[in-house]
């Protein structure tokens, strides 16, 4: 047979024994070569997009002395209980287009994210979701923040769990909350989203949609704090058994509060949201144009702030 010929048969033979087969995306933890990348400990170099995503086989920390970056389109995906300490500093800082997700690994739970004694940490276009905490009855916040400055902006909180705090615990402390959305997150006693002790509190074109607490205050319990500054945020459809489900201040008058240009739906108010997992207005929605009307909270293209998450400077996301 002409050495030509065969080669042709013997790569037509390659091509149809290799037709159909698929390259694994993911392989199982007990692999040889997985695609993910496992941590645990202390963390002292940048998390980066080329080793994500990350499976956190046990809790990690970031120590006091270390600053750590995570890049754009990072995973943390944890498993069972596992948690994020960070006593350093933490740039989480994600894009529009690459959110940096923390979640857990399959079905699993995981133990949530624990910031104490930072000054200049950041989350930015975030997702932070699926923490349970709720068995813990000293539980507090899914995300705890203590003794810290931290500025989250553009990030979603869904779907969280906790004793007090279902998304966020906060004390003795200065947080920024900007163009944010905490939906479908419950507590089992007070705080269905946020609840704030001791600590100045900024809160600005948020959407706060779902959130439950058992017991006490399903949207945001602010107390005994020194100042409070919660403008042009959407509250809609939050629960809880006692107290106001959308803004509870206790006690009632502590510190100082500025609580304007929020929609605080009762009754059939309704934001008109594109739909239940498009957390955009509508035209003609009741939260266009009504947030505060100085220029400095303007929305991205000029015109009068829009309530919640996708209005003001920031709202181009």
């Amino acid at each position: 047979m002409n050495k030509y010929l065969l080669n042709f048969y013997i790569l037509i033979i390659f091509i149809a024994l290799n037709c159909g087969r698929e390259t694994p995306t993911f392989k199982d933890p007990e692999d040889e070569n997985p695609v993910y990348t496992e941590i645990k400990g202390y963390i002292t170099a940048n998390l980066t997009l080329k080793d994500s995503p990350y499976y956190v086989v046990e809790d990690i920390y970031i120590d006091s002395s270390f600053g750590i970056m995570i890049e754009p389109g990072v995973e943390l995906l944890f498993f069972n209980d596992r948690r994020f300490y960070i006593n350093g500093n933490l740039m989480a800082i994600g894009t529009k287009e690459k959110p940096i997700i923390f979640s857990t690994f399959e079905d699993s739970t995981w133990g949530g994210i624990r910031i104490s004694n930072t000054n200049n940490s950041e989350l930015t276009f975030c997702i932070i979701e699926k923490i349970n905490i709720e068995g813990d009855t000293a539980g507090t916040g899914s995300v705890r923040i203590v003794y810290s400055e931290v500025k989250i902006e553009n990030s979603i909180f869904r779907e969280n769990r906790s004793t007090h705090g279902g998304a966020v615990y906060i004390f003795g402390s200065s947080v920024v909350f900007a163009n944010n959305i905490f939906r479908d997150n419950f507590s089992v006693v007070a705080g269905g989203a946020i609840l704030s002790e001791i600590s100045n509190i900024e809160i600005v074109n948020n959407t706060f949609y779902k959130n439950n607490s058992l017991n006490f205050g399903g949207g945001i319990i602010l107390s005994a704090n020194e100042n409070n500054f919660i403008q042009n945020n959407i509250f809609y459809m939050n629960t809880s058994q006692t107290g106001d489900p959308r803004i509870e201040i206790w006690p009632d008058g502590s510190g100082i509060n500025d609580t304007a240009y929020n929609f605080l739906a009762y009754g059939v108010l309704n934001p008109n949201f594109i739909s239940e997992n498009d957390l955009h207005l509508r035209t003609g929605s009741p939260c266009i144009n009504a947030g505060n009307p100085d220029s400095s909270f303007n929305d991205y293209n000029g015109s009068r702030n829009d309530q919640g998450a996708y209005g003001g400077p920031l709202g181009n996301w």
